[in-house]
């Protein structure tokens, strides 16, 4: 056919009719290269290895076969010129310094106003991703869907003694708790709660336990939220998150080859520190409250100095019955003072993989876990955010894609300087809440002019929301609502009595007449 399909990298960036007829053009018009300058371009073209090749029976080169030829080591083209797959662990930078203790961050920061201070020694080998010294092959695709479980930075302080529950906002307290004690009264296996109950209950929620108790290993408080009085205790309405953008996550996980989950904490002063003086956050993703299935943990082990990052996923087992599987990694020390982020992805399918990431280093690059849900599972991916230590945390990232460990470093760089601007409240949101704005409505008094003999008679109406014409009690009304919505609706303004009660209060008619 007369179409021409354009290939960057060996991946199809485009495709096309042909401005000619392909059996038309002569092999010299061919093998000319035209470089369009639109006025922008001020640099030099060069070209290597150019390649022609004449189709057989079986016809024009497959995807496949361009692909392979494109990553191929050109025999005219030297090893720095050529691109890296998005994959290729040469494209992450390394945990290094340089003799001054510049790190690759401050190299990132440093390009923008000095691009040249990337050409000094150790910088461009060590620091790929921030110095941009290789070259990415052109991959093409939509951007990603972003999805966000909260909206803006949170200060979350334990509302129990062991954490703070924060809950989808479709959920409420009340039937989480009443959920708990169903699940209890129930009988099923896993629902006695605890550990050394019987082998059958701890197993059926074994993954759980491991997440706190972690034989004997765990470090930090952890809610029993198989104590239904605990997680009613522990349960902040204040912090709740974004439900809807969960299950959309949720749903387009379906289409996806994976998944990528970031957000960044930070602690709030000694009240986050551990007693060695360390800052171990300790947050989970909860899929389900009662039975409890943690499907993401950041806990503090015992016998380990960093945390660990535990990610949880199902699996088929030998028997081909389906069972929780885990995988951990370790978190190197995090700032005491300063905003740290947190990031994981998991890729789905034969090629599984996954990394884990803490600031722009790669704290894990694993084999992946197994797509998380049962075909016909519409559970969502998390319906509770369980928080364990005091500490500010951003909203929680989450991409239906899985993202290269080159793409999570890029976004802790686009991201770091913005967040050292940022404090985060000083308050919680529950507090903020409490705090009520009086709203103090001002009167307005018609001005008169009297002029009164010795005895004087004032006629005076009533004030009535109920006009003679339709139109203007409804009006009334109308403004009444907006009245409400606007300030004494709102949590954090407090509003009259007289004012939420009467519409006569905002605007009104004449009523009935009273003679004085």
């Amino acid at each position: 056919t007369d179409t021409i399909r354009l290939f960057v990298d060996g991946t199809l960036a485009m495709s096309g009719p042909s401005p000619k007829a392909i059996a038309e053009i002569d092999i010299a018009e061919a093998g000319e290269v035209y470089i369009v300058d639109d006025g922008n371009y001020r640099g030099d073209v060069s070209l290597a290895d150019v390649r022609m090749y004449v189709h057989n029976d079986v016809g024009p080169l497959t995807e496949a076969q361009i692909l392979s030829i494109a990553h191929a080591p050109g025999p005219l083209l030297h090893s720095k010129f050529r691109c890296y797959p998005a994959e290729s662990p040469e494209l992450i930078d390394e945990n290094w310094k340089d003799g001054l203790d510049h790190d690759c961050q401050w190299f990132y920061n440093a390009k923008v106003l000095t691009p040249k201070v990337c050409e000094l020694q150790g910088a461009a080998d060590n620091c790929v991703t921030s110095c941009n010294s290789k070259q990415e092959c052109y991959t093409s695709g939509v951007s990603d869907m972003l999805y966000f479980a909260w909206d803006r930075i949170r200060l979350v302080l334990p509302k129990h003694a062991n954490g703070s529950m924060c809950l989808a906002d479709s959920m409420t307290g009340t039937e989480v708790v009443q959920q708990c004690r169903k699940w209890r009264a129930g009988g099923v296996l896993g629902s006695m709660g605890g550990r050394g109950v019987s082998d059958d209950h701890d197993s059926a929620i074994f993954h759980w336990l491991d997440t706190v108790f972690m034989e004997g290993k765990a470090e930090g408080p952890h809610l029993n939220i198989t104590d239904c009085e605990e997680l009613g205790e522990a349960i902040d309405e204040a912090c709740s998150f974004n439900g809807s953008a969960v299950r959309q996550f949720t749903r387009d996980l379906r289409k996806s080859d994976g998944y990528s989950i970031g957000f960044w904490v930070r602690p709030v002063g000694d009240i986050s520190l551990h007693e060695s003086g360390q800052f171990f956050p300790q947050v989970s993703l909860l899929r389900t409250i009662s039975p409890p299935e943690p499907l993401f943990t950041l806990s503090k082990v015992a016998d380990w100095t960093y945390s660990t990052l535990d990610l949880r996923s199902y699996a088929d087992n030998d028997e081909g019955v389906r069972e929780a599987v885990k995988e951990q990694s370790l978190l190197k020390e995090l700032s005491t003072s300063e905003w740290s982020f947190i990031a994981y992805a998991n890729k789905f399918g034969e090629s599984k993989e996954s990394v884990g990431m803490q600031n722009s280093r790669v704290v894990s690059n694993n084999y992946g876990l197994e797509w998380p849900f049962g075909a016909s599972d519409d559970t969502p991916f998390f319906s509770g955010i369980e928080v364990n230590t005091p500490m500010l945390i951003s909203p929680i990232m989450l991409i239906p894609r899985y993202r290269q460990p080159k793409e999570l470093q890029e976004e802790y760089l686009l991201e770091a300087s913005k967040m050292s601007d940022r404090v985060g409240p000083i308050i919680t949101n529950s507090k903020r809440q409490q705090s009520r704005v009086p709203v103090e409505k001002v009167e307005f008094f018609e001005s008169s002019t009297l002029m009164a003999s010795p005895l004087l008679f004032q006629t005076m109406a009533k004030k009535s929301s109920t006009c003679p014409f339709q139109y203007s009690t409804k009006y009334i009304a109308n403004l009444h609502d907006k009245a409400l919505s606007d300030k004494c609706n709102n949590a954090i303004f407090a509003c009259d009595g007289t004012i939420v009660d009467d519409p006569a209060s905002i605007m009104f008619c004449k009523g009935g007449k009273e003679v004085n």
